[in-house]
């Protein structure tokens, strides 16, 4: 399924290419005839038809989420702030003196 999804993917950046290239064929001004995103685009399309391993990041796949799905951090409270452990939604009283 995850290589039936890469290659679709792949698919649809060439066509989208394929597409950018000939609304850029029926330009009459530089700026409507510049297809700069095809050509950074089409690459990627064929990279990921062609390639045979699984390239696309699914947070399901990832080979390390598992093993540190569940583990508690070891670190001193407050050491470590991160989005992951929602340490930055928290709210923090403000010092005294200080607004």
């Amino acid at each position: 399924m995850n290589m039936r999804k890469q290659r679709l993917m792949g698919a649809g950046l060439l066509a989208i290419s394929a597409a950018m290239a000939a609304l850029a064929w029926m330009g009459s001004t530089p700026e409507e005839q510049d297809i700069t995103a095809a050509v950074l685009l089409a690459p990627l399309g064929v990279w990921l038809l062609a390639t045979k391993e699984y390239v696309l990041y699914d947070s399901g796949t990832a080979p390390d989420a598992a093993r540190y799905r569940g583990r508690r951090s070891k670190r001193k409270k407050g050491a470590w702030i991160t989005w992951q452990g929602n340490g930055l939604l928290k709210r923090r009283a403000s010092k005294a003196g200080r607004m």
